[in-house]
């Protein structure tokens, strides 16, 4: 039975006078009434047979999380409020020096008492969704990243990889390429879909520090730190 507003806010008002045993055994019954009166939930399903229509009907989604920390908030309000209350009154009595029975400072320290294991409770109920929160937040992050498409890298751009990636220097440790730049080249003609020749010019001023070094796109600081970003972004540490 869906519970109207008005029975949901009388069954609130009578949960938080309830002792602490009985608060926290009934804590996620009395929020799911409160679910009920605070989730926007579409009347039109409820109220047809209509197959199409149930089928087709589009729910909100709802945020529980958030839902429930709006309740939380709530029972702390009412908590702070009692508190503040019997605060006042034991002010105006030690003022009056008209001290009442013992059994009603009892039943106030009784309230008291309840009021702080509730806050306890209800403070880890907050914790652990926020941390729960936090962690959804920072997966959403990591999924909703843009994925890096390098594929537009040029061939001078490969070269830099190749060797910000330890690749080139690893082949050049190798036969036939620490011999031969043209095998090498022909090699990573393979991998980078470049031409041999392009390629065999970007490598030799690399190779051999004698030659003209105006090719060499180790040399070139612009699409070196380029590549080095690139590399950053999806995780991998540069020198």
């Amino acid at each position: 039975m869906i519970l109207t507003e008005k029975q949901i806010e009388k069954n609130l008002v009578a949960y938080k006078a309830l002792s602490y045993p009985e608060f926290i055994s009934n804590y996620e019954i009395v929020f799911v009434e409160y679910c009920e009166s605070h989730a926007e939930i579409p009347p039109a399903p409820f109220s047809t047979t209509n197959e199409y229509v149930l089928d087709n009907t589009e729910y909100p989604s709802i945020n529980y999380s958030d839902l429930e920390i709006n309740f939380i908030k709530d029972l702390n309000a009412y908590r702070i409020k009692r508190l503040r209350i019997m605060m006042s009154y034991f002010a105006h009595v030690q003022k009056t020096e008209k001290y009442p029975e013992n059994f009603f400072y009892r039943k106030v320290h009784e309230e008291i008492t309840n009021a702080k294991l509730k806050y306890h409770f209800l403070s880890k109920k907050m914790y652990s969704l926020d941390s729960s929160i936090k962690l959804q937040q920072s997966l959403d992050q990591i999924e909703s990243k843009e994925i890096l498409d390098l594929r537009s890298a040029n061939g001078r751009e490969k070269i830099i990889y190749l060797q910000e990636l330890g690749i080139l220097d690893f082949l050049l440790s190798k036969q036939p390429f620490k011999s031969s730049t043209n095998s090498l080249a022909t090699a990573l003609s393979a991998l980078t879909g470049e031409d041999v020749g392009t390629l065999q010019s970007y490598l030799n001023p690399i190779i051999n520090s004698g030659v003209g070094q105006k090719n060499n796109p180790l040399k070139s600081i612009k699409k070196v730190e380029k590549v080095k970003q690139a590399l950053i972004n999806i995780g991998y540490k540069v020198n």
